[in-house]
């Protein structure tokens, strides 16, 4: 999916907030600067987030009330190890029935939740962007067809 202003990527990120359930998960990657946070904002808004969502970076993890479901963001770019992670207890918040969006997963997948949405955020030689789905187990293929319908329909 081809983004070429950070409000494109704001509305995909809000269609992916709405095609969200409770306890859903979506790790969002991509290198500094591609928008992580502004695909997280646009999930935000799907899911009835009415606070200014920032990045999480210098405290890990914020959490968000939404009218749909809440919302918790976590930024993983200053942890160092994977019991840091485990730590943190996210299946706790999915279970508890936010949806959890986590950006720089990428050295940590094995302790990451099963069941997710994997998004990953490329740059490409206009300055836009390239936002790559992928669902990852049964629910997180599940969203990926919802979102082909969705943005089909769009």
């Amino acid at each position: 999916m081809a983004s070429s202003s950070p409000e494109r990527t704001r509305e995909i990120g809000q269609a992916i907030g709405i095609a969200c359930r409770s306890g859903d998960v979506i790790t969002v990657s991509g290198g500094l600067g591609s928008g992580k946070t502004t695909l997280t904002q646009g999930i935000a808004l799907g899911l009835g987030v009415k606070d200014p969502v920032t990045s999480p970076s210098f405290v890990l993890m914020k959490h968000y009330s939404g009218d749909k479901v809440n919302l918790t963001h976590l930024d993983l770019y200053r942890v160092e190890s994977e019991e840091e992670v485990l730590e943190l207890d996210l299946e706790e918040f999915s279970r508890a029935g936010d949806v959890v969006v986590i950006e720089w997963p990428d050295r940590f997948y094995p302790v990451l939740p099963e069941q997710h949405l994997n998004l990953r955020i490329d740059c490409d030689e206009s300055g836009g962007r390239i936002i790559k789905i992928n669902g990852i187990g049964e629910r997180g293929k599940a969203m990926v067809n919802q979102l082909k319908i969705s943005f089909h329909r769009g």
